[in-house]
């Protein structure tokens, strides 16, 4: 600067040299302690009087902006100011920003804030009027008209010549406070030579710094240098060995051909020989394979030798001899591995044989009665082991299985033991189907030469031709075999199923050998051939007898509660066709049983009749609590014998009962419902409503028989008499027991809300209002006939009697009722004879009493006398009558004392509606009945 000129380095920028690293290391940064510490004075309230002074100054300058603006300046100031935040690096303001932050980078942080703040307020004390100027007294002039540098494009404030031509144009004006303004020349020079010393300042720095950076640079131009000449040497060098190693290449390119080509054949020489050598091992395993044919396990070892020297050589194994042999081999395996496979079905199958063999059909058929009957009977019975297989039967199955897993044929040998077993099952029925059958009808029928409906018309013909105990003794055998069968299967089964689970086989290999469902599948093959033949018998087995269908009954089901040990279901087809067949045929029998009984009801007499053994058996069982008595019936035969024992009368609850034939054959239609529904419980809701119905058909014939007088043309009686009465009120109270016992009997097998028991619930009540009405009958027949005697006596004349011995009306009232007496005391109980009894009696001297008032009034004492005599022998034979006296409500005789309310007029005429009660038979019956004589005569004749 003061005339001395140094020469810079036109290849150096000065951004370069100002960015230099040295220039900011040699800088010494101050430290924390070189920081004095900064104390913080309280800043003043400002209020608007403080910024009067500066609003009065900048208002004249705010006019003058806001003029310029409305005449367009404010695009231009937009555009400039664009331009000015666009830095220029060519330009000596840009170095001199550089500059400035380079130097603000080395200083401290407080120092740098203080040093731009003066900087910025310097400026603006300058360019603009801040309140520094303002104070200094100077101000900017502005012109109305700008000078055109505001309009360069190129505008910039910090270009130094940019900012010569505006300071010149400016002119700084002191504002006095008389309002006058002059403009001050010596601040316009004192800013110039401001920015002179602060360009000066910045060129000395620049100066300096290239001085600094000056030589390292030339160093380096020279060091670059070097290294072309270096490099320029070096590649001709590479060169030179490029082309060596070019001619090198060429040798060892052969060399290695060569040596590749060597290898190789000596690679195909080892191979051959090798091959050659394992080709010869493997006709060594083909020939010894082939020849072990019959030695599965040997074969199967050297077929594994031979596939292994295939495998450790798979281009040999490609040649066209080793898949020759190879293909020879797989067929041998298959030929050999079936025939072994068949051989350990056979092996498997022949070890079942000899466990079916093992068991006794007489021992199984009880065994299986001992094990299901009790079941289905409700009744408790003897715990029966579970299959188990034998020792012996288990050894040798195992061994036989652990060869089969050695030669990997357990799937084979499963399968096709599978398949022999249902076609032996199949078989089983077919061996004793009869002789027209399909098993002959198969074995003939290349010759034969029959359709498949051919043989199966001639197979039902021949099943509907055999008799039902034939059929029954075809199901005992095919049931026996067949249950003895599955048992054996289900004991194979089980050592089946404990090897696959303990052999060391694959999950799914392992699944598939499972045979779970081999016992319930060849049960359930079984019965539905079982059931074909069943439904061709249907129509014969509803017309089968009651022995042979409950031993029908008993086979089948014994035979399907066996298979459903086995199956997973109760509900087979064969079980719904038993159930079908049993409520059927039971509605035949019921059917039968109403016929029956009707034909015993009409041509019953009436008379006491034997009593056979079985039904006081009945009777007696009935008694018992059930289902206590559930076995005591069952020990009962379905037929008992009629001749076996004969009683005169039936016991209930000590009681004796003198009953009619009628009587015993319900009696025994009761033991056999029972009997059928406990032996077959599938018909225990049909039999307990047959049965109720029965037993309200027994109470309306009876009703029509005798009270309806029924009898006197079903079974000839003359007229019911008061024996026939009292029979049948025997037999109504008899059976009204038994009606009460069925009852319970029915809540015990079906509950107490049964439709059967709803039924004989009933029943009670119409049995206890029907033998009221008997012994009403019995009472209203005696005091008729007392009534009859009333008007013989009536018409009487007194005065002509001898007044020795009784009158006749007497003698015949007391012989009546002596009669009566007889007669009822031998049928009926004691509480209906007292019953009877009383109201006869009693009536009888009512309705005399009255007749001997109306008669006595008047009278002499003559009539006296024969009325005397009359009471006399009524008293004297009446109360000689046993036990007579004792069922008396008042002492006899009397109320043969006149009554003093009674009189002549109160005495009733005999009512003929006693004859009329008998419908067609009153043309039989005297205005005075002989039902006591006719009683008197049958007494006489027993």
């Amino acid at each position: 600067m003061n005339g001395e000129e140094k020469v810079k380095p036109s290849s150096l920028s000065i951004s370069a040299l100002i960015n230099h690293p040295n220039a900011s290391a040699n800088a010494v940064r101050p430290g924390l302690r070189d920081i004095p510490p900064v104390t913080l004075s309280p800043v003043p309230q400002a209020t608007s009087a403080d910024f009067q002074h500066y609003i009065q100054q900048i208002a004249r300058e705010y006019e003058d902006f806001t003029l310029a603006k409305q005449a367009g300046l404010k695009q231009h100031l937009a555009h400039e100011n664009r331009s000015l935040r666009r830095p220029r690096t060519s330009s000596l303001a840009t170095g001199t920003e550089l500059l400035e932050a380079n130097v603000a980078h080395q200083i401290p942080k407080s120092m740098a804030y203080e040093s731009s703040r003066t900087s910025m307020d310097d400026r603006g004390s300058v360019l603009s009027g801040s309140p520094t100027s303002e104070k200094s007294g100077f101000s900017i002039d502005e012109q109305p008209a700008l000078s055109q540098i505001f309009f360069d494009p190129e505008f910039e404030l910090k270009n130094p010549r940019t900012f010569d031509l505006v300071c010149t144009n400016a002119q700084v004006k002191v504002h006095h406070e008389g309002g006058a303004t002059k403009v001050s020349l010596s601040g316009s020079s004192r800013l110039q030579e401001k920015l002179s010393l602060a360009m000066d300042a910045v060129e000395t720095d620049l100066v300096e710094e290239i001085a600094a950076t000056g030589p390292a640079i030339f160093e380096a131009i020279q060091n670059l240098g070097s290294l072309a000449e270096q490099t320029a040497r070096c590649t001709e060098h590479l060169d030179d060995l490029r082309a060596e190693f070019q001619g090198l290449g060429h040798d060892n390119t052969d060399a290695a051909i060569q040596l590749a080509k060597m290898k190789t054949e000596h690679q195909n020489v080892q191979s051959l020989r090798q091959a050659t050598q394992t080709l010869s091992i493997m006709s060594q395993h083909y020939a010894a394979a082939m020849s072990e044919s019959s030695h599965l396990s040997a074969a199967l070892d050297t077929m594994k030798e031979f596939d292994a020297c295939c495998a450790a050589n798979p281009a040999l194994a490609q040649t066209a001899v080793v898949k020759t042999m190879k293909a020879a081999l797989v067929v041998q395996r298959e030929r050999a591995s079936e025939r072994h496979a068949q051989s350990g079905t056979a092996a498997l199958l022949d070890i079942l044989g000899e466990s079916i063999q093992a068991y006794n059909l007489e021992t199984l058929e009880r065994e299986l009665s001992r094990k299901h009957l009790p079941r289905w009977q409700g009744i408790r019975g003897d715990a029966v082991a579970a299959t188990e297989s034998r020792p012996d039967t288990r050894t040798r199955l195992m061994s036989r299985l652990q060869d089969l897993q050695s030669m990997s044929l357990l799937e084979p040998v499963f399968a096709g033991y599978r398949e022999a077993l249902n076609k032996q099952v199949k078989s089983l029925a077919k061996r004793h189907l009869p002789s027209g059958d399909d098993t002959e009808s198969l074995a003939s029928s290349r010759t034969a030469r029959r359709s498949t409906a051919d043989k199966s018309a001639s197979l039902a013909k021949a099943l509907r031709s055999m008799t039902t105990e034939e059929f029954n003794l075809l199901l005992c055998n095919v049931f026996l075999e067949t249950s003895r069968f599955l048992r054996s299967v289900v004991e194979q089964q089980k050592v089946l199923i404990d090897f696959v689970a303990s052999a060391d086989l694959d999950a799914v290999v392992q699944s598939r050998l499972f045979m779970q469902d081999l016992a319930p599948s060849l049960a359930d093959l079984s019965q539905r051939r079982i059931v074909k033949v069943l439904q061709v018998r249907t129509a014969e087995t509803l017309r089968a007898s009651l022995l042979d269908f409950v031993r029908y009954y008993e086979l089948n089901y014994l035979f399907a509660a066996e298979c459903e040990t086995y199956a997973a279901t109760s509900r087979t087809n064969h079980s719904e066709l038993l159930q079908s067949q049993a409520r059927d045929w039971f509605g035949e029998v019921s059917r039968q049983q109403v016929a029956i009984l009707t034909a015993a009801l009409e041509t019953d007499n009436w008379q006491p009749g034997s009593v056979p053994l079985s039904a006081q058996q009945c009777v007696d069982l009935l008694q018992e609590v059930y289902p206590g008595s559930k076995a005591q019936w069952l020990q009962l035969a379905l037929t008992g014998d009629e001749a076996a024992s004969v009683s005169k009368h039936v016991m209930l609850a000590d009681q004796r009962y003198m009953v009619p034939a009628s009587t015993v054959t319900l009696l025994l239609d009761v033991r056999l419902h029972i009997l059928l529904l406990l032996r077959m419980p599938v018909i225990r809701n049909d039999a307990l409503a047959s049965l109720a119905a029965h037993v309200r058909l027994y109470n309306d014939q009876t009703w029509l028989l005798i009270l309806g007088a029924g009898a006197t043309k079903t079974a000839g009686l003359e007229r019911i008499t008061a024996k026939h009465l009292a029979i049948a009120s025997q037999a109504i109270s008899l059976v009204s027991g038994v009606v009460s016992r069925l009852r319970v009997f029915a809540e015990g097998v079906l509950g107490p809300s049964g439709l059967a028991v709803k039924s004989l619930r009933e029943l009670e009540g119409v049995y206890a209002g029907h033998r009221e009405e008997l012994l009403e009958k019995l009472i209203t027949i005696m005091n008729d006939r007392t009534r009859a005697l009333s008007t013989v006596l009536t018409g009487l004349d007194l005065e002509s009697g001898s007044g020795d011995a009784a009158n006749e009306y007497m003698v015949t009232l007391v012989k009546d009722t002596t009669i009566l007496f007889k007669v009822l005391s031998k049928f009926l109980d004691s509480a209906s004879l007292q019953r009877i009894m009383s109201d006869v009696v009693a009536f009888a001297e009512m309705h005399l009493a009255a007749v001997i008032k109306g008669k006595m009034e008047g009278g002499s004492a003559k009539a006296a006398q024969v009325i005397a005599v009359d009471k006399a022998y009524y008293l004297s034979k009446i109360g000689a009558l046993p036990g007579l006296l004792e069922m008396l409500q008042a002492p006899l005789g009397q109320t043969l004392g006149v009554p003093e309310d009674l009189s002549e007029e109160g005495v009733a005429a005999p009512s003929e509606t006693v004859v009329m009660e008998f419908g067609d038979a009153a043309a039989n019956v005297s205005p005075i009945p002989e039902s006591i004589r006719d009683d008197e005569q049958i007494e006489k004749q027993e």
